[in-house]
C-alpha cells in the first residue's frame, strides 16, 4: 500500500478526532479501485449474493493491535497473489461467479466463467449436498500485469465459506476439499507460525518472491483453526501482510 503525506491545512477541519478514528468521510478523500481488466468487465447482474460480502483482508500494518490475538495460535501463512478476487458459489441449483463487488452473467468471454468451466465447478459442486462458495484469485495474462509471470489465467482457492453455516473452513478442510475437488489453492508457505510482533510478519514478507523472480505482494495470515476478532472490521481473525519491496 502507498499513501500521500499533506500537511493538515490541505484538508478540510475535522475538529478534534481521537486516535483511531475513521476520517476518510470528513475530509472527502475516496478509496482507490484499481480499473478492471478488460477480460473481466463482463454483463454484471447485480451485487454480490448469497449474503457474500467483499474479500477485503484487513491490512496488519493498519491494526498492529491483532497480534495480541493472533499470538496464542499456530497460523498458516500464504503467498498473496496479485490477480482479481473472484468467487464462485453454488446455491444449490446452479453455479454464481462474481468478481469483488458485482455478479456476473454467464459468458463465453469472461475470464472467470473460463475458469469455471476449465475446473468444471458446477459439475462438482451439483455432486456436493452443501451450499459452498469458493472464494480466491484469478491472475494471469491481462490482468494486473500479470506480476505471477505465468502463460494462461488461472484461479487460486484462499477460502471455503459454508453459504448454510455462515462460516469459513479451517484450513485443513479447506485444502482437502480443494484436494478432492482438484481446484488449484494459494501457494502455502507454512502451517506452523507463530506470530511474535508486526517486523517478523513484514521480514517474512519481504523475503517473498513470485516463481518468475517477482518480489510477491505479500502475505495472509490466519489461524489453522477460525477465529473470530475484537478488533479487525468484519471480526474475522485474518490479515495481510505487503511486501515492502513489491511495486505496483
Amino acid at each position: 500500500s502507498q499513501g500521500l503525506a499533506l500537511p493538515l491545512s490541505a484538508l478540510p477541519a475535522v475538529g478534534s478526532v481521537t486516535e483511531g478514528e475513521d476520517v476518510t468521510a470528513a475530509v472527502r478523500l475516496q478509496k482507490y479501485e484499481k480499473p478492471v481488466p478488460a477480460e473481466i468487465s463482463g454483463d454484471a447482474v447485480g451485487g454480490l449474493p448469497l449474503g457474500l460480502v467483499r474479500t477485503d483482508e484487513p491490512n496488519l500494518r493498519s491494526y498492529p493491535e491483532a497480534i495480541d490475538e493472533l499470538r496464542p495460535h499456530l497460523c498458516a501463512v500464504t503467498l498473496k497473489l496479485d490477480g482479481t478476487s473472484a468467487t464462485f458459489a453454488w446455491d444449490g441449483t446452479r453455479l454464481r461467479v462474481c468478481g469483488r463487488n458485482y455478479e456476473y452473467r454467464e459468458s463465453e468471454t469472461h475470464a472467470f466463467w473460463r475458469v469455471a468451466r476449465e475446473l468444471r465447478l458446477a459439475e462438482k459442486l451439483a455432486a456436493r449436498s452443501e451450499r459452498l462458495a469458493f472464494r480466491g484469485e484469478v491472475y494471469g495474462p491481462g490482468i494486473q500485469k500479470n506480476p505471477v509471470g505465468v502463460r494462461q489465467v488461472g484461479f487460486a482457492c484462499f477460502d471455503i465459506f459454508h453459504l448454510e453455516g455462515r462460516r469459513y473452513l479451517d484450513t485443513a478442510a479447506l485444502h482437502e476439499l480443494c484436494r478432492q475437488l482438484e481446484v488449484p489453492t494459494v501457494p502455502a508457505i507454512t502451517d506452523e507460525w507463530r506470530v511474535a510482533d508486526v517486523e517478523s510478519c513484514v521480514q517474512l514478507a519481504n523475503e517473498r518472491k513470485y516463481p518468475n523472480g517477482t518480489p510477491a505482494e505479500g502475505i495472509v495470515i490466519r489461524p489453522l483453526s477460525e477465529m473470530r476478532s475484537t478488533v479487525l472490521p468484519g471480526g474475522r481473525l485474518s490479515v495481510k501482510v505487503m511486501n515492502e519491496n513489491y511495486v505496483e
